[in-house]
């Protein structure tokens, strides 16, 4: 795939911490950094949603799972990969 296809992110350097740390502090905005806006904002939507329902436990699960994907996601761009704006991992 070519980066200049849509729905793809080009390549960047991205700060690895600072995507570890805004998907802590406000889980979404680590992907609104990286260009995956709509994955962000659902992310931004689902928070308050998870956690009415699970009691907070999931929000502490999805925290940890958006860090550490936003940081994979970040380490690729770095690397000169393209991401999709969907991608996870």
């Amino acid at each position: 795939m070519s980066d200049s296809e849509p729905g793809m992110i080009p390549p960047g350097e991205k700060s690895l911490f600072l995507v570890g740390f805004l998907n802590t502090v406000m889980v979404g905005a680590g992907y609104i950094y990286l260009g995956q806006t709509g994955k962000g904002i659902l992310f931004l939507v689902l928070v308050p949603v998870v956690a009415v329902f699970t009691i907070g436990i999931g929000v502490v699960l999805m925290v940890i799972f958006a860090v550490i994907d936003g940081i994979l996601l970040a380490k690729r761009m770095n690397r000169g990969e393209s991401i999709r704006k969907w991608q996870f991992f």
